[in-house]
């Protein structure tokens, strides 16, 4: 006659078996997925818009003092007697629109034209990075109705 296990062998029986399936649980690959958000920048960069502007002596268009990115500069001007003043992380350049115009060629990063539709003077920058500090300045002389002075960038 074979012995029946009474309630407490059973709950032991129960409780081996439990372990058992549980060590066989646990010694499988857990697998699991991670979505990982792109960083979003909370602050947007810096956009500038001014139409029409009448430059006596000089205009400071940008004067970023934290690293940052430049998207895009953009003077336009029924004139070509300015002068275009960037400071890069303590290294600057200074050019009259026509020495601008030679560089332009030579530069993935500036677009010096006189307009073929409008007849205006254009200057485009884009695209440049800082580490310290950018400065971006025109000069008129003497004085220069700006049509378009467009700026965007952001500092991190």
């Amino acid at each position: 006659m074979e012995r029946q296990p009474g309630a407490t062998g059973r709950s032991i029986i129960a409780a081996y078996a439990t372990a058992r399936f549980l060590a066989q649980e646990i010694a499988k690959p857990i697998e699991v997925q991670v979505q990982v958000q792109p960083k979003i920048s909370i602050i947007p960069p810096e956009t500038h818009i001014r139409d029409d502007i009448n430059v006596r002596g000089s205009s400071t268009l940008i004067n970023a003092r934290k690293p940052g990115r430049l998207h895009e500069l953009t003077v336009t001007s029924q004139s070509p007697d300015f002068i275009l003043h960037i400071e890069l992380d303590g290294r600057g350049l200074t050019e009259t629109y026509t020495d601008l115009t030679t560089l332009s060629p030579h530069s993935e990063l500036l677009a010096a034209y006189q307009g073929e539709d409008d007849g205006y003077y254009h200057i485009h920058l884009k695209q440049v990075s800082w580490t310290r500090s950018f400065k971006a300045v025109v000069y008129a002389k003497p004085s220069v109705t700006f049509t378009r002075l467009w700026r965007s960038w952001e500092e991190s």
